[in-house]
């Protein structure tokens, strides 16, 4: 006697549209986080093609009220030159990231930053805030638009503690 067995897995279901939408705006927050993450990294190992692959065509990058860069060309050419004045060690941290999905491939972001440099035994510390959007292209968050606020600028930690 054969018995016909009929494979049953409960935990395979059929996804939904909905479900499906709210995957892809997980995975689209996901790449968000991953694209800062690219961009930090790329300024520590003075990486410029990872810096170019971080940014879109049309980046915008806001240094100031009214100065802005406008370009990925122009803007890897403002890191390039800010990565010019080499200290020993460069590390980047973001933190506390809030991921807002904007569109079925954008998103924008804003992302506490600390950043520590140290050069010639001296350590330094910087802080304040990302605010990004960014655009999927190919599978992978391009940053689109970056403003740096900077609360704190780099100076030497002795200083900030008073010594």
């Amino acid at each position: 006697m054969r018995h016909h067995f009929v494979h049953c897995n409960p935990w395979r279901k059929k996804v939904t549209t909905s479900e499906s939408q709210r995957l892809q705006q997980l995975e689209n927050a996901e790449a968000t986080r991953n694209a800062l993450s690219r961009y930090c990294l790329a300024l520590d190992i003075d990486d410029l093609d990872m810096l170019r692959a971080t940014f879109a065509e049309d980046v915008v990058l806001h240094r100031e009220p009214a100065d802005h860069l406008r370009g990925r060309e122009a803007v890897v050419a403002f890191f390039a030159e800010a990565l010019s004045h080499r200290v020993d060690h460069r590390k980047h941290f973001h933190t506390n990231a809030v991921v807002t999905h904007t569109g079925a491939d954008t998103a924008s972001a804003h992302t506490y930053f600390f950043a520590f440099h140290h050069n010639h035994g001296e350590l330094g510390l910087a802080f304040g805030d990302y605010r990004f959007n960014t655009r999927i292209e190919n599978g992978v968050a391009l940053i689109t638009e970056l403003t740096i606020g900077i609360d704190v600028p780099i100076a030497p930690v002795h200083t900030m503690l008073g010594n």
